[in-house]
């Protein structure tokens, strides 16, 4: 089995490709701080590592790219991130947290749907955040970007029902837990599962 976690070399992305590695997956991560590529690489040697900016235009084709060079792929996790604090509202640091959050996780989701719609299945999830349920006077982005999330993914959980496509699509809601202690093997085991 195999699986891509992008965002997956720190925070609770790591938590949750750790567990798949643990469970014996091939695994490959993804990251952008290339201290972070170096330490997950070190902590887990059996996984691949690949540098990804998903802010980037070329996102998409980027995920793609991956699936592609890992032989496939049975399980796609969007962990990725971006939280600045920004209590003055400065665009530039909201357009930042936007093309992270909203456009390069949904290109993410969109490739790796595009991909399992193709092969007739495949489990997709993403990680969002409990801010998603409310606005966030400090980083207004940040959470209306999640509640983004929680639409686009429940739009492509509609969208295999209707094709009959056995995809699962679950978005991992958590509230802030730091590294995660623990929480790997629940994102991990409600993948598994298939839950919403």
């Amino acid at each position: 089995m195999k699986a891509l976690i992008i965002g997956g070399t720190s925070g609770l992305g790591r938590a949750l490709a750790g567990a798949f590695i643990a469970a014996g997956w091939e695994t490959l991560a993804t990251g952008l701080r290339e201290e972070a590529l170096k330490d997950f690489a070190a902590a887990f040697p059996a996984a691949r590592t690949v540098k990804l900016d998903l802010s980037s235009p070329s996102a998409r084709a980027a995920v793609e790219a991956l699936i592609k060079d890992l032989g496939g792929a049975d399980a796609v996790a969007v962990c990725a991130g971006l939280y600045l604090d920004n209590p003055d509202s400065d665009w530039a640091a909201e357009e930042k947290v936007i093309a992270l959050n909203a456009a390069g996780c949904a290109a993410a989701l969109n490739a790796a749907y595009s991909y399992f719609r193709e092969k007739g299945g495949g489990r997709l999830a993403c990680l969002s955040s409990i801010g998603g349920i409310r606005g966030n006077a400090r980083c207004p982005a940040y959470n209306a970007t999640r509640a983004f999330l929680f639409n686009y993914l429940e739009g492509l959980r509609q969208n295999a029902a209707l094709a009959g496509a056995g995809i699962s699509v679950t978005n991992i809601v958590p509230a802030y837990v730091g590294e995660g202690g623990g929480a790997g093997r629940k994102m991990f085991d409600a993948i598994m599962k298939r839950k919403r």
